[in-house]
């Protein structure tokens, strides 16, 4: 991407955003809100609870545990059926949804799991966001879900949560359900060993905002209409932000910090020189003397950020760093600056040997930090929108 594709890309994408801002909110009122997934699973944890303020008992809960019991009953979306998990109608392996109370469930956010025994045995201490729990004996229901709106499911997570709460629970609940639930119901990374078909895919948006608008209360209450207005809202950013722009949004991003990395790795550096390798989602720093090290960058939905990983092969040489792309620019570049410095004492085994010692100070609009100031001030004046446009691809 040349630098006038994405000053012109980012100047539309600002006008749509602020007119955005102006039709479906007062004063950036949206743009200016922090939707992390701890706000998304607590919002679920009280909607899903039939003591919930929101008055509307066990109307929420039972409509979302019919709708896992349509998605895992649809065959062609290709989920695994077994006796443990819900159903629809009367066809195939499973419980039936309708037969459940549910007066009594419980939602647990971060519900500790045990450590897994067999496949993935070192995968340490884990917290499921949301565990949907009712040990009545006439329901004896369990629902493990990862709210994942921000990043990716890790190699053996979702094994590790299903195979930790099997163990647990085979024996002592009939029905064991599992959601992995993002902002667009896509669906996890698949890893060797791993069965993701045990894990039915929810949206916020296709699944939670249609169970919304179905609620039917006189005396709707502040965090329910708040609820409901935020989804909407985010619905309606997505749906007029087209992939294309969201994908040139990531490639101005990567470009742009990828750029000032190397430019002030360089100037840090007199043996060799640093040079980009551009890729698919990521963007790769070489230098000249050690080809079988690179610095990989790559965007985290989260803030959003940008993490910058040094690998030898394929094993970490350094502690993963990330930059907040929500910074005030001048900030950003400091940030560029300091990081660079850690790269070099990092990267290379006798970093003195490779270090200048005549390097001079640059003012933070010099080269290549000037050139990209756009893309840095871009996102700060919009990270909300753009952290949710990030998770919806």
């Amino acid at each position: 991407m040349t630098s006038h594709t994405w000053t012109h890309d980012l100047n539309y994408l600002r006008i749509k955003f602020e007119r955005f801002a102006g039709k479906h909110g007062d004063d950036k009122h949206m743009l200016n809100k922090s939707f992390r997934e701890d706000w998304f699973s607590d919002s679920l944890a009280w909607l899903l609870d039939p003591r919930g303020s929101h008055g509307l008992g066990v109307e929420p809960v039972k409509e979302f545990v019919k709708m896992i019991a349509r998605e895992r009953s649809d065959r062609s979306l290709g989920y695994k059926r077994a006796a443990s998990f819900l159903k629809y109608g009367k066809e195939g392996f499973g419980i039936p949804s309708s037969g459940f109370s549910l007066r009594n469930v419980s939602p647990i956010r971060e519900f500790h799991l045990t450590r897994s025994l067999g496949a993935f045995p070192d995968q340490g201490t884990r917290f499921c966001d949301l565990m949907l729990m009712d040990f009545d004996k006439s329901d004896s229901l369990i629902i493990v879900i990862e709210n994942k709106i921000n990043g990716e499911n890790h190699p053996g997570q979702l094994q590790g949560y299903f195979q930790s709460n099997e163990k647990k629970f085979k024996h002592r609940i009939k029905c064991r359900e599992y959601v992995y639930l993002t902002l667009t119901g896509k669906q996890p990374v698949s890893f060797e060993n791993e069965n993701i078909r045990n894990w039915v895919c929810l949206g916020w948006i296709p699944h939670m905002l249609p169970i919304l608008d179905r609620m039917h209360q006189d005396d709707d209450t502040n965090k329910l209409l708040g609820l409901k207005e935020s989804l909407a809202w985010i619905y309606v950013l997505v749906q007029q932000i087209g992939e294309k722009e969201i994908e040139g949004l990531r490639d101005a991003m990567l470009e742009a910090y990828g750029e000032c990395l190397t430019e002030e790795l360089n100037r840090l550096t007199k043996i060799g020189n640093w040079h980009i390798e551009a890729n698919e989602r990521s963007l790769r720093i070489n230098h000249s003397s050690h080809p079988a090290k690179k610095l990989k960058l790559r965007i985290r939905s989260a803030g959003p950020s940008i993490e910058v990983q040094g690998l030898k092969n394929t094993k970490r040489i350094f502690e993963t760093m990330v930059i907040p792309c929500n910074l005030h620019p001048s900030q950003t570049k400091n940030l560029i600056d300091l990081y660079s410095k850690d790269i070099l004492n990092s990267f290379f085994t006798s970093p003195q040997k490779f270090m200048n010692k005549n390097k001079w100070t640059p003012d933070k609009n010099f080269g290549k930090k000037q050139q990209y100031d756009g893309v840095f001030r871009f996102v700060y004046d919009f990270p909300t929108a753009s952290e949710l446009l990030f998770a919806a691809i």
